[in-house]
């Protein structure tokens, strides 16, 4: 009974980590062709893990982003911009418990003295939220959304300027 408990823990452990997904949604009552222009506004990175709020990390999501957009035909600009450009990346590490669940490690995680230890994170989860808003009214009009997790969270630095740029890669071309 207990190998098959152990067994169940391991595979629930595993389908947790290699798992990726991501999702886009726009208004498709728009005609994103007249967008011409757009303002990167500052990536925000909110994690405990010092790899992923390393000011480098947000400048190369930056640039993977004005690339993907750049390639979409659309210019950056410092003022008056069709488009405002906002994205968040999000990491929380996760311990799995002793049942096999994935349980979050809440942030400030340094043990107490005489406390417990505080928990080994066996993955860290990602996700990238990326917003085209329009300047002109607040509007959203297309938001990414983008969910990773891994063993290494070295594996999701490297990750995070390609995933900006798989969400991008969904940019509505517009009627020509």
């Amino acid at each position: 009974m207990r190998a098959a408990a152990c067994c169940v823990a391991l595979l629930m452990a595993s389908a947790v980590v290699i798992a990726d997904d991501h999702s886009v949604i726009f208004d498709e009552d728009i005609d994103f062709s007249t967008f011409r222009t757009f303002t990167m506004r500052e990536v925000r990175m909110n994690s405990d893990r010092p790899e992923l709020n390393f000011p480098a990390v947000a400048e190369t999501i930056g640039e993977s982003i004005r690339t993907a957009l750049t390639k979409v035909g659309l210019k950056e600009v410092d003022s008056r911009a069709d488009l405002f450009v906002e994205c968040q990346v999000t990491g929380v590490d996760f311990a799995i418990g002793q049942f096999g669940r994935p349980n979050a490690i809440p942030p400030g995680r340094g043990g107490r003295r005489g406390g417990r230890p505080a928990p080994v994170a066996d993955f860290t989860e990602v996700t990238m939220v990326l917003d085209l808003i329009r300047s002109d009214t607040g509007a959203l009009v297309l938001r990414g959304v983008y969910h990773d997790e891994e063993k290494n969270s070295q594996k999701l630095v490297e990750a995070l300027p390609k995933d900006a740029a798989t969400l991008l890669s969904k940019y509505p071309k517009g009627e020509q």
